[in-house]
């Protein structure tokens, strides 16, 4: 969107009019920004570098194939033709590539979705295992992730949310209601860091908030209640899901060894 102010030569705006009208179009530049669909692309990296991403995620090492995943989840969308290109020239593919390309393309694909956007509130679009509501002191475990938001591409199911790090040290997590707040807090953009349990180790996660989803049917109202924004996220899955069927999953083979 254009933002365009013009004077007429005969009709020149006073200096209080003058002001006003930045004002207005200072405002409208924010909430455009402010009620911006997630970003949905990034760079594309040559194919040589997919394929070789592809094959190290059968590599042994297991570093080698940490590195494959997170770098092929940083993928454009526009980089699906081409995965798609190597995937055919790759067959066949270990039961572990299968999977992992699988979580990729959900996820990678899940970017191109729009969806509005209604508050400054931060979202990583992640699922805690429900505790009860008086249940204090116990670590939020992660049992689900939302293909397109952040959370999906950095942290796993089964991740144990143990601590914020703060620009003055670590604040312990007693529960979910604390991460939860503490997300929605965050402007989007703003990156969280998180001390989580991955099996026996203790990570350290930086990652930047997406905004949070809002009322498609109302964006001036701040956010959506649970069982809309369930329903929003519920619909991206659905879709992600869908392309992955008709797209990736008639091109793999895979090899029992």
């Amino acid at each position: 969107m254009q933002y365009l102010v013009t004077t007429g030569d005969k009709h020149i705006l006073s200096a209080g009019r003058a002001l006003v009208l930045i004002s207005l179009v200072l405002t409208a530049i924010l909430s455009d920004l402010l009620h911006a669909d997630a970003p949905t692309t990034t760079q594309a990296i040559p194919v040589e570098q997919v394929t070789a991403l592809v094959n190290a995620l059968a590599d042994p090492n297991a570093s080698q194939r940490l590195f494959a995943r997170e770098r092929l989840f940083d993928l454009s969308p526009d980089d699906l033709p081409a995965l798609m290109e190597v995937v055919k020239q790759s067959q066949p593919l270990l039961p572990a590539q299968a999977t992992a390309l699988k979580e990729i393309v959900l996820h990678v694909y899940a970017r191109s979705l729009s969806y509005a956007t209604a508050t400054r509130e931060g979202f990583l679009g992640i699922r805690f295992e429900p505790q009860n509501q008086f249940e204090e002191n116990a670590s939020p475990i992660i049992v689900g992730r939302i293909p397109g938001f952040i959370a999906y591409a950095k942290l796993r199911d089964g991740d144990v949310v143990k601590s914020f790090i703060t620009p003055s040290g670590p604040v312990a997590v007693a529960n979910n209601k604390q991460v939860a707040d503490w997300i929605k807090q965050a402007r989007p953009g703003q990156i969280l860091k998180l001390e989580i349990q991955r099996q026996n180790q203790i990570l350290r996660v930086s990652m930047p908030a997406d905004p949070r989803p809002g009322n498609p049917l109302d964006p001036r109202v701040p956010g959506v209640v649970d069982n809309q924004l369930e329903e929003i996220c519920n619909l991206r899955i659905t879709k992600a899901q869908d392309y992955w069927l008709s797209h990736f999953a008639p091109l793999i083979i895979t090899d029992a060894r």
